[in-house]
């Protein structure tokens, strides 16, 4: 093993746990939990006293059992790993087969009765954090045979780039090894051995953030005479759409889907002119060309019809 090698490994050991430290407070995997509530109660308010609740440790429940509550007490540190939080917005992203109301504070931000899926369901919960404040987080969620479990978890902007560029810089040291597997330039190994000679492992682990921050553009610096070769390399980015036609919702909100993907895709290929896209359910686009008729036409033009198939219904995964 080479310095360069060890000085990776570092690296990646010490950026594992500032992503454990984030996903500490950002992944939300604890609540108190209540099931069949009595209509006086209020849990989403601040006030309410759940000490009697059950502590709930996994995000798991039976719907058939009577509509449930899951409560959570935020309290905002002054610091994440290093990264202060002060001033900086908290976003608040989940998915829920079950339908679900989410209050934040006792204020009632999101309502769905069926499917709430992550693409509609980011919301801003503060745009400045005020360290050392408490906030309290409530989702209620709906009787019905939709699948007892869910995801949630923060973002904060600030944080989520500060991560991505120590992220990225280990991805970079990765891929010019990879590179340099296959062209063994003496004066490119020479820059690889370089950069690894200048990474300050000492300010990760002091979460100096200004000076982690200045060392990843010096070694970037550094590695770009292999920005030559890495663009030899070329990344195929396939997307999907899987659009049941009913399953956990009504015909409306399938329609709704439908006209969402479609006017989502019909962006992005305005933005990136080189992407194309395929739909294979003929009965999609007799609901695009009724509902969003603004949509429609480009679709018609643009897109790479396929197939014709019969639409996703129960029990033809089975045929």
């Amino acid at each position: 093993m080479t310095a360069t090698d060890r000085t990776i490994q570092e690296l990646e050991k010490e950026i594992k746990k500032i992503e454990d430290g984030i996903n500490d407070f950002c992944q939300l995997k604890e609540f108190r939990f209540k099931q069949n509530i009595a209509g006086a109660e209020s849990p989403e308010s601040p006030e309410f006293d759940d000490r009697d609740w059950e502590v709930k440790r996994n995000t798991v429940w039976s719907p058939k059992e009577g509509p449930a509550c899951f409560r959570k007490e935020i309290k905002i540190p002054q610091k994440l790993e290093g990264i202060s939080l002060s001033g900086n917005p908290l976003e608040l992203h989940f998915l829920f087969p079950s339908g679900v109301e989410v209050f934040w504070n006792g204020k009632s931000l999101y309502h769905h009765k069926f499917w709430a899926d992550m693409v509609a369901t980011s919301l801003v919960l503060t745009e400045e954090l005020v360290p050392n404040q408490s906030h309290f987080l409530t989702f209620k969620t709906p009787p019905g045979d939709g699948l007892g479990t869910f995801g949630a978890w923060f973002s904060i902007p600030k944080v989520e780039k500060y991560l991505l560029e120590i992220q990225t810089l280990a991805a970079q040291f990765r891929f010019a090894q990879t590179i340099l597997k296959k062209n063994k330039d003496c004066s490119l190994l020479a820059t690889l051995k370089k950069a690894g000679s200048l990474l300050k492992i000492e300010w990760l682990k002091k979460r100096a953030w200004p000076e982690i921050l200045n060392n990843v553009k010096e070694i970037e610096e550094v590695l770009e005479p292999l920005r030559s070769l890495a663009k030899r390399y070329r990344v195929h980015l396939i997307g999907h759409s899987h659009i049941d036609m009913n399953w956990l919702w009504d015909y409306q909100d399938t329609k709704n889907i439908c006209c969402r993907d479609f006017d989502t895709v019909e962006r992005l290929m305005a933005e990136y002119p080189g992407l194309t896209f395929s739909q294979d359910q003929a009965h999609i686009y007799s609901i695009v060309e009724e509902n969003c008729p603004e949509v429609f036409p480009a679709c018609r033009k643009e897109w790479k019809k396929a197939g014709g198939k019969l639409p996703s219904m129960p029990g033809q995964k089975g045929i």
